[in-house]
């Protein structure tokens, strides 16, 4: 695949510096440049510092995840994600007796005391199903890449006609990161503008 599509992967890299149509890759300790025709920022929350504009948030998400907990699958049925508003919970079901439950996301960092609770609400599940027994938890904390105003960036930059943004996808990156890719190629080959481009933002 890499020969056909003249593709260079770089893996364990870190993309430190965007400059015009160049870039600047660090990989165990060297650094070196590449230049490029096209540039897409789809690196999460890190995406505005490399273009030295810092317009993504850092919420996080966290979850927790269970083994062996067939009972409260075969209530669940063939149902693979329920949403429990009222109660801040989402569920979402994996192969075999697994599952995961998500909180809402929040703004800034928790301290350690803030996640202990986080984690602790999660796994008192009593009240949605009073035979639940949860073991094996695996506990989870990370970023959920969030614009200002809560909509993906998508589409070409206004200050680099090298750089496409695609980024800015919240908790939902996941659903949302095929069409915000759709976007970004129409972007890309037809110069189709995006109704979440980043001129809103003057990026």
């Amino acid at each position: 695949m890499q020969a056909a599509a003249t593709v260079d992967f770089h893996f364990n890299s870190l993309v430190t510096k965007i400059s015009d149509n160049e870039i600047s890759v660090t990989s165990g300790g060297v650094t070196t440049k590449h230049t490029c025709e096209r540039i897409i920022l789809c690196n999460s929350h890190n995406a505005g510092a490399l273009m030295q504009k810092q317009v993504i948030e850092p919420v996080y998400g966290y979850s927790v995840t269970f083994d062996n907990v067939s009972n409260f699958i075969q209530d669940l049925g063939s149902l693979y994600y329920v949403t429990a508003a009222g109660k801040r919970r989402l569920f979402s079901r994996f192969k075999g007796n697994r599952i995961r439950l998500a909180g809402l996301a929040d703004i800034g960092k928790p301290d350690g005391s803030e996640m202990h609770e986080r984690f602790k609400f999660l796994k008192d599940v009593k009240d949605m199903h009073s035979s639940i027994e949860f073991k094996n938890a695996e506990e989870w904390i990370g970023y959920r890449p969030m614009s200002p105003d809560g909509n993906p960036i998508v589409g070409r930059s206004s200050t680099n006609k090298h750089v496409w943004w695609s980024t800015g996808l919240g908790n939902i990156g996941y659903i949302q990161s095929f069409g915000a890719a759709l976007k970004t190629r129409d972007s890309i080959l037809h110069g189709t503008e995006s109704p979440f481009s980043p001129k809103r933002f003057g990026l």
